[in-house]
């Protein structure tokens, strides 16, 4: 708990040194790449629920929701290491309810900054809020669905998500966001309240992909106007190709349905591919590099 609160000390020496007793004065911003995850990674760290209890439901102590930006950026990734340094992985030792907090926590953080300008510091903390949760959701199908089910009065759902993919004031978190809405898209189980039984144009609607593909779409095509957001068209192409890429691979369980509802969402989908391949050649090179690594997203297969 005090190097947690530390990492956010105005004393950078101080933040330095409580950062890297933590380990996450390296990791902090950065992708959580688990294949590469090893088990010296993990080596004395403690363990999720302890962490959890003594952080963020504290009754004696200040809370997370009370530590300063930086130091709520540190103790994210300090606390989603200890998660996936557990031999038990969301197992019966947690009971999922330390899991539940977690990604609680990540989206009544990320809620308090929606809608509005963000200082430097903030921008931080909804990167690794981002960075948090797509790795929650790309390697959990129970932290898909907690995300998924989430509601409360303020709370930041689904459809906060998919916005903030495509106007989030980093483009780190852009494109976080749309990994989370792709990894949610591709489980067909959180869609359905028959889990044996899968229809591809059921799917279509209550997702709202073509809506949402029919955005991207139009996003992407106003990057050849004389002026342009390059945010949202960023955004647009990274979110474009989870779309792309979701309808491909539910596709492959399509059994003679020749809904128009899926025909529009092709139509949609091979505007998004055709728009991705022109911005290939666009004079600014963020936009020809965002274009280049979202075909190669939606082109890709489970586990790429």
């Amino acid at each position: 708990h005090l190097l947690c609160f530390l990492s956010g000390d105005d004393d950078a020496t101080v933040s330095m040194i409580a950062k890297q007793a933590m380990g996450v004065d390296k990791s902090l911003g950065e992708d959580i790449n688990l294949s590469s995850w090893t088990k010296d990674d993990s080596n004395n760290l403690p363990s999720f629920g302890e962490i959890m209890s003594s952080v963020v439901r504290s009754k004696s102590r200040p809370k997370y929701t009370e530590f300063h930006l930086r130091a709520q950026a540190a103790s994210l990734r300090f606390m989603v290491q200890s998660l996936f340094s557990e031999e038990s992985f969301y197992g019966d030792e947690l009971g999922g309810d330390e899991l539940r907090i977690f990604v609680s926590v990540i989206l009544d953080t990320l809620s308090s900054y929606r809608g509005r300008s963000l200082s430097r510091e903030e921008i931080d903390l909804v990167d690794e809020c981002a960075i948090c949760l797509s790795a929650c959701t790309s390697s959990s199908s129970e932290g898909r669905s907690l995300v998924r089910k989430f509601h409360d009065d303020s709370g930041f759902g689904f459809n906060d998500i998919s916005m903030q993919a495509l106007n989030s004031h980093s483009a780190k978190a852009r494109r976080h966001f749309s990994e989370v809405v792709g990894h949610l898209y591709e489980d067909h189980a959180l869609w359905t309240d028959s889990p044996g039984s899968f229809s591809v144009s059921d799917w279509i609607e209550i997702t709202g992909l073509k809506n949402m593909a029919t955005i991207c779409t139009k996003t992407l095509g106003t990057m050849f106007e004389p002026s342009f957001v390059l945010g949202e068209v960023h955004g647009a192409a990274f979110l474009g190709s989870q779309c792309v890429r979701a309808l491909r691979l539910a596709e492959t369980r399509n059994e003679q349905d020749t809904d128009d509802g899926i025909s529009d969402c092709w139509t949609a989908c091979a505007g998004i591919v055709s728009l991705l391949g022109k911005g290939l050649a666009h004079s600014d090179a963020a936009i020809g590099n965002a274009c280049s690594r979202a075909i190669v997203i939606a082109f890709s297969y489970d586990g790429q």
